[in-house]
C-alpha cells in the first residue's frame, strides 16, 4: 500500500478574480470657461496589477466638454491615464462620471465593467445672465430732480462679489453720477445677496 500523499503541489495557479476600477480622478476639480482649450488628465486606478498591453474602453458623461481623448497610457501597473481637451460647451454638471471596461489583469481576466464612477470634478461653463433690471421709481418727472433712484440688476446665479459689472443705460442725461455700486441685502436679512447688484444713480 502506498504512503498516503497529502498536499502535493501541482504548480498550477488559479486566478479567476476579475479586476475592478477602484477610482477615477481628474486633474482639475472645477472646470470653467477659463479652462477652454486646456488639457485635463483622467487617472483610472485598478484593484490589482494589470496587463499593460490591454487598453481600457473609457467614456464619460461630459463628452461635449472633455473632447479629443488622447495619450492613453499605463503609468504604473495599476494606473491608466488619458488626456482630454476642454471645450466651453455651456455645460453645468455636478460630477463627471466615467464608464471603464475591457482592461485585463496579468492573468488575462477581463475587468468588471465599471459604470458611473464619480470623479469628484464639477463642470460649470454656463455663462450667467441678467434676468431683470428695475428702478426704484416707476415714473421719473421733473419733481424728482436731485433725488436718488436705485437700479437693481438681478443675475441668474450666484456671482463673484469681487467682480464689478459695467453698467450703462439709455437715459444718461437724466440718470447721472452713478455711485455706490454694491450688493443688496436679501429681503430684511443682514446677509448679502449673491444675486443683486445695486447701483445708485443721482437724477439731474
Amino acid at each position: 500500500t502506498q504512503v498516503a500523499a497529502s498536499g502535493v503541489a501541482s504548480g498550477t495557479e488559479i486566478d479567476t478574480v476579475q479586476p475592478t476600477v477602484s477610482s477615477v480622478s481628474l486633474s482639475d476639480a472645477l472646470i470653467t470657461e477659463a479652462d477652454a482649450s486646456a488639457t485635463v488628465t483622467a487617472t483610472i486606478t485598478f484593484s490589482e496589477d494589470m496587463d499593460q498591453t490591454s487598453t481600457p474602453v473609457i467614456t464619460n458623461n461630459a463628452s461635449t466638454t472633455l473632447t479629443n481623448p488622447a495619450n492613453g497610457q499605463w503609468i504604473s501597473a495599476t494606473k491608466y491615464t488619458i488626456d482630454y481637451t476642454v471645450a466651453d460647451a455651456n455645460v453645468e454638471l455636478a460630477n463627471v462620471t466615467f464608464d471603464v471596461s475591457a482592461a485585463k489583469d496579468l492573468a488575462g481576466n477581463t475587468e468588471v465593467a465599471a459604470s458611473g464612477v464619480a470623479s469628484g470634478t464639477e463642470i460649470d461653463t454656463v455663462k450667467p445672465t441678467v434676468t431683470s433690471v428695475s428702478l426704484s421709481d416707476g415714473l421719473i418727472t421733473e419733481a424728482d430732480a436731485s433725488a436718488t433712484v436705485t437700479a437693481t440688476i438681478t443675475f441668474s446665479e450666484d456671482m463673484d462679489q469681487t467682480s464689478t459689472p459695467v453698467i450703462e443705460n439709455n437715459a444718461s442725461t437724466t440718470l447721472t453720477n452713478p455711485a455706490n455700486g454694491q450688493r443688496s441685502e436679501e429681503h430684511t436679512s443682514e446677509l448679502q445677496s449673491h444675486l443683486n447688484l445695486v447701483c445708485r444713480l443721482l437724477l439731474e
